[in-house]
């Protein structure tokens, strides 16, 4: 049943970034049915992709401040802090044998994110003149603060997850 859930959920995220209108109704079938199935399979699994997906979640609402370029410094703060928080709560929920797996999501999923991102540039071509030079230059800062708000969030995930959990004995 787990790894029938794993497959669901990969699928369900797989089709969360797929065009079309219905992905997204697919997607969060496949996601509620693989959460459901990994539930039945192992529950303090079941729980570590509910506390995934929530934080998920809520990581993208702090981005899509933190990527604006007039918030960024102020949101970066934010940001780090809810990325020490999570690495502290990974620990504290006893979530430790899921810290890869967290990484790695995270990662992967930032990726696929960024190149979303990258993908933005199709809509220069409806632009003209000055606006397409604020448009071309509000893109490249928005891919940029996406960049360093990503490395921020990982590097700070970690360190929270590490001096939480002594590793290092600081």
């Amino acid at each position: 049943m787990f790894y029938i859930g794993l497959i669901l959920i990969l699928i369900g995220a797989w089709q969360a970034y797929a065009k079309g209108s219905m992905s997204q109704i697919i997607s969060s079938i496949f996601l509620t049915l693989g959460i459901i199935l990994i539930f039945v399979g192992d529950y303090k699994a079941g729980l570590f992709f509910v506390f995934m997906f929530a934080s998920w979640f809520l990581l993208m609402k702090i981005f899509s401040f933190s990527t604006y370029h007039k918030y960024f410094l102020k949101m970066v703060l934010v940001l780090g802090l809810y990325a020490f928080i999570i690495g502290f709560l990974i620990y504290k929920l006893n979530f430790e044998v899921y810290f890869w797996w967290y990484l790695i999501l995270t990662s992967i999923f930032l990726v696929i994110n960024h190149n979303k991102q990258h993908k933005t540039k199709s809509l220069l071509s409806t632009f003209e003149g000055k606006e397409k030079v604020d448009f071309e230059l509000s893109l490249k800062n928005t891919i940029k603060y996406h960049l360093l708000s990503s490395i921020v969030f990982i590097i700070l995930f970690i360190l929270g997850f590490i001096y939480t959990s002594n590793i290092f004995n600081f």
